[in-house]
């Protein structure tokens, strides 16, 4: 009896024994708080203290990226909304703690905004991202994601730190800030564009544009034709963007979004003037009283990268000249004419061609006529007077007109032009390259200028090269003696 009575004793030493091994062991309640604490400044972006509770104890690559978006002005209003609505469950019967292996592990769920979601019905309707930190703020919890995770502890001292390796748990809840800054620096060069403004986009690429757009545009500013400028004002103020939120996607280092740029139609609305027998006064006042009846969308795909932190755009920007090919194209914009314009005499042909451009004509005398001009390599400036109507009329129609039309049908010009013939009045102006070899129109290459007849007077001022001067030259004389321009 006795001994049966010591081996129970001994029995449940033991049992004591294992059982106090096991539990001196565990540290549960010392994880819990540290899970806690990190799951806290996890919820809130506290990037100090995450990076306390850090095994590494060191910023990392993801940390620093966070605090240069927090920093950002224009995305702080949406980081505030969106870390405002995280909220945490840790299940704390999930926990498992080994002081003796130093690890510990234990299961949390973060609730947040369904950010993609909540962005893609604001952008639906032509939202911004500040419309998209108020519709963050006043979401009611049904558009929202769970997010669980096992966070791991490793023992240092008597710390419980974070192991998260390459921050793989950070990331997984930190994905919205990368959408968020690509959805900003979209923005941001979006309105750079529309604004004309390519200082406001050089810091938002991969590639500095900003200087070959300033010259672009510093072009039309000295050297486009004055006459246009307030038309190219007109279509600029048409110009604005949409952020198809639709098309957002966001992996890893990589994203992309399409962006519809809308301006006027002004090639439509230019066809229109032009058919009613309009003229450049004309046009610009349909381009400003168009109230958005003619548009057409341009659609730009960005690409970005992420490049030691920031979001950049990979584009070729060079598809965004598509958004300014109205200046291109309106400088070669011709318009109807009429054959009502003065003749005029040599002598005043003479004195206008030295007043305007500094030129002294030469003269001949035939038999047929008598001319006065002059003429370089890349330039010719005539006047023909014909002894009778007659002849004349009969000289343009084979000789211009008919030879013109010749032209056409054969497709040896390709440019802009405009041309017409009453029997005693015409003319033909043209801008762009022409292969043909007789007549006035012998030339393979460029040429711009105008071949015109009234009475018995002819005109021909041509310049055969696409030399922005010489074209200016042309443009002179013939604004001078009332004439059209191409």
């Amino acid at each position: 009896m006795k001994q049966k009575a010591i081996s129970v004793v001994l029995v449940a030493s033991m049992l004591l024994s294992m059982s106090g091994c096991a539990l001196f062991d565990k540290d549960d309640k010392a994880v819990l708080a540290a899970a806690e604490e990190y799951a806290s400044a996890v919820a809130t972006a506290d990037v100090d203290t995450i990076v306390s509770l850090s095994a590494d104890g060191e910023e990392t690559e993801l940390t620093s990226y966070i605090e240069d978006c927090m920093d950002d002005k224009q995305m702080g209003d949406v980081f505030d909304a969106v870390l405002g609505s995280i909220t945490y469950e840790i299940d704390s019967k999930s926990v498992v703690s080994s002081k003796k292996d130093g690890s510990a592990s234990v299961d949390v769920t973060y609730t947040i905004p369904d950010c993609e979601a909540i962005y893609k019905d604001v952008a639906s309707s032509g939202g911004s991202l500040s419309d998209f930190a108020k519709a963050v703020e006043d979401d009611d919890g049904d558009n929202t994601v769970e997010i669980s995770q096992t966070i791991k502890f490793v023992l240092d001292g008597k710390d419980w730190l974070v192991k998260d390796k390459n921050d793989k748990n950070l990331s997984e809840v930190y994905e919205f800030f990368g959408m968020v800054a690509v959805l900003s620096v979209t923005e941001k060069y979006a309105q750079a564009v529309i604004d004309l403004n390519p200082d406001g986009f050089k810091d938002l690429t991969t590639y500095d544009y900003s200087s070959e757009f300033d010259t672009f545009f510093y072009y039309y500013e000295e050297f486009g034709k004055p006459e246009l400028k307030e038309i190219y004002e007109a279509i600029d103020a048409t110009l604005s963007y949409e952020i198809k939120g639709s098309t957002l996607s966001v992996n890893g280092n990589k994203a992309s979004i399409d962006v519809v740029f809308t301006e006027i139609a002004f090639e439509t609305v230019y066809n229109d003037v032009y058919n009613a027998g309009g003229n450049t006064d004309d046009y610009l006042e349909a381009i400003k009283n168009n109230n958005g009846a003619n548009t057409y969308e341009i659609t730009q795909t960005l690409i970005f990268e992420l490049i030691d932190g920031k979001w950049l755009i990979d584009s070729d920007l060079y598809d965004l000249y598509t958004v300014y090919d109205y200046y291109d194209d309106v400088e070669y914009y011709t318009w109807p004419t009429s054959t009502s314009f003065e003749p005029i005499t040599m002598a005043y042909f003479e004195s206008t061609l030295s007043s305007t451009l500094g030129y002294t004509a030469k003269e001949y005398f035939e038999d047929l006529y008598c001319t006065a001009q002059y003429s370089d390599n890349n330039l010719k400036i005539c006047i023909f007077q014909q002894y009778d109507l007659k002849h004349a009329s009969e000289v343009y129609n084979e000789s211009y007109y008919q030879r013109f039309q010749d032209i056409l049908s054969k497709g040896a010009f390709n440019g802009d032009y405009d041309y017409a013939f009453n029997g005693t009045e015409g003319y033909i102006i043209l801008d762009g390259y022409i292969n043909y070899d007789q007549g006035w129109f012998n030339h393979n290459g460029y040429m711009y200028g105008g071949l015109f007849f009234t009475g018995d007077v002819f005109v021909v001022v041509l310049a055969y090269t696409d030399d922005y001067f010489a074209q200016y030259q042309v443009d002179t004389f013939l604004q001078a003696i009332g004439y059209p321009t191409p």
